[in-house]
């Protein structure tokens, strides 16, 4: 089975009173180092490409808008489950269903920003201190100096929320089973985007 769930299964890893720890443990280091040392690679030369890792990229918004994204999915292909000692259907190729119906509770949004824009950080950290904080075109070094506590975006959520651009809010709603994305202009004021009947399915 394909990624379809990735969002929702993300949501919920993150936000199961999960502690968000620092940007690089001290064990991860230690390993990181170790590591380092056996490749041909410098590791001066491994550290500065981790510390200036910035994540995938998005550039400011250049209009607030809020639209949703269908998560429902329909398996490619049979899914099998074993009884006793043959093999039967438990999920036919076809059939659909939404991630949402799954989740017991609504988890916290969560917030794509540029942190070294300052306009963006001091929006979001007003408004959504308690979010999951999702970093974008801002170094590991520049968001250990300003103390956060993110992570960094990802090609793959990107692509499976339709996001364009920082600042992007993202709830899951458990009433109407979507994923709502409210993309923020906050060099306008950050004023709220009116809600369009944009629907969008997640790839």
């Amino acid at each position: 089975m394909r990624k379809a769930v990735f969002i929702l299964l993300l949501f919920l890893k993150l936000s199961q009173g999960v502690e968000l720890y620092e940007i690089a443990e001290p064990d991860l280091l230690e390993e990181i180092r170790m590591r380092a040392e056996s490749l041909t690679i410098p590791s001066q030369e491994l550290k500065e490409k981790i510390e200036s890792h910035e994540g995938f990229y998005l550039p400011p918004a250049k209009e607030s808008k809020v639209y949703e994204v269908d998560p429902t999915y329909c398996l490619e292909e049979d899914i099998y489950y074993m009884n006793g000692d043959r093999w039967e259907v438990l999920y036919p190729k076809g059939y659909c269903f939404n991630p949402i119906d799954y989740i017991p509770y609504e988890p916290p949004p969560m917030v794509v920003f540029n942190p070294c824009r300052k306009e963006e950080r001091e929006w979001v950290l007003k408004r959504h201190g308690e979010a999951i904080l999702v970093s974008t075109g801002c170094s590991l070094r520049k968001v250990r100096e300003m103390g956060l506590k993110v992570y960094f975006l990802t090609e793959e959520l990107v692509r499976k929320l339709s996001l364009e651009g920082t600042v992007s809010v993202i709830r899951v709603d458990r009433g109407r089973r979507k994923i709502v994305v409210e993309v923020v202009d906050v060099d306008s004021g950050g004023k709220r985007g009116s809600s369009g009947e944009v629907h969008r399915e997640a790839n």
